[in-house]
């Protein structure tokens, strides 16, 4: 799946907080050791894959192909993957078998039982593994997966809306979802509300809980965020630094000017400067 800062672009019950309303404030996040987030990231993993106790009644090669996919598709969901990286993964496993992707395309095409083929099939369709490219199919196979709760469409319909991939960018939607996977302990649904909160997109721009829900996802197994998160927070602080300069300049330019439409004017300018140049800041009230 993609990570959500690419623009082609994962149920723990004992969380002190979960994201619940729109609102900005600090929410205290407790220190975990790398044992524990091993711990967390091994539980979500378990409780995705399907249940050991199916077996198929006729012997089916592509099927086992099928299942080892799907295993690997979960771990890197999990890990935020990128769309592309998790593609040529996915592409060089079923190359490894000796077998067209085309055949594991049509496999998942003719058994959409689960919501775990009818989520890898959608991610299929969306990146064309083994057939043409078909976004709202996809988009339609999430959709119906993530309405019965399982936990990766609902993180794939977020992503949906989000991009606009096979439906229509709705910001507020992309928002809801996300944090619905949060509230089940998802690494990438925290991942979601980071970008949401850092950018002001379905809801305010925050960044105190931007960095807090970008911790949380490395917690959780975002490998992105775990390299990154030192990178990211600094930037996310510098770009704050650059915002409070920003605010300075426009009390000292309030004094010299009267004219309230003058200081809009200037105040859209200002801005439009900082985004050209990919800062995070807080939007002037």
């Amino acid at each position: 799946m993609a990570t959500l800062s690419s623009a082609s672009s994962t149920n723990f019950r004992g969380l002190t907080s979960k994201p619940s309303s729109r609102r900005c404030s600090r929410i205290s996040i407790a220190s975990s050791s790398s044992h524990i987030s091993s711990q967390l990231f091994d539980q979500q993993l378990q409780r995705l894959c399907p249940s050991p106790h199916y077996h198929p009644k006729i012997e089916d090669p592509i099927r086992e192909i099928v299942d080892v996919l799907l295993s690997i598709f979960l771990q890197e969901q999990l890990k935020c993957t990128s769309n592309k990286k998790l593609k040529t993964i996915l592409t060089m496993s079923i190359e490894n078998y000796r077998v067209e992707t085309s055949q594991i395309y049509q496999w998942l095409y003719e058994n959409q039982n689960t919501f775990h083929y009818k989520s890898l099939l959608g991610f299929f369709l969306i990146v064309g593994i083994g057939c043409r490219k078909d976004k709202k199919k996809a988009f339609s196979l999430f959709l119906a997966a993530a309405k019965k709760g399982y936990l990766i469409a609902q993180e794939m319909v977020g992503d949906c809306y989000f991009f606009g991939i096979g439906t229509h960018e709705n910001e507020d939607l992309a928002f809801l979802w996300y944090n619905k996977c949060a509230e089940q302990g998802s690494g990438y649904g925290y991942h979601g509300l980071g970008i949401c909160y850092e950018y002001g997109k379905g809801t305010e721009l925050c960044l105190s809980l931007a960095i807090e829900y970008y911790r949380m996802s490395a917690i959780r197994g975002n490998q992105h965020q775990k390299d990154n998160s030192k990178n990211e927070q600094r930037r996310i602080e510098l770009a704050t630094n650059q915002f409070i300069k920003l605010q300075e300049e426009l009390r000292l330019y309030q004094e010299k000017k009267s004219s309230s439409k003058e200081i809009q004017i200037y105040k859209k300018k200002k801005l439009k400067s900082f985004r050209k140049e990919q800062t995070v800041i807080e939007i002037l009230k």
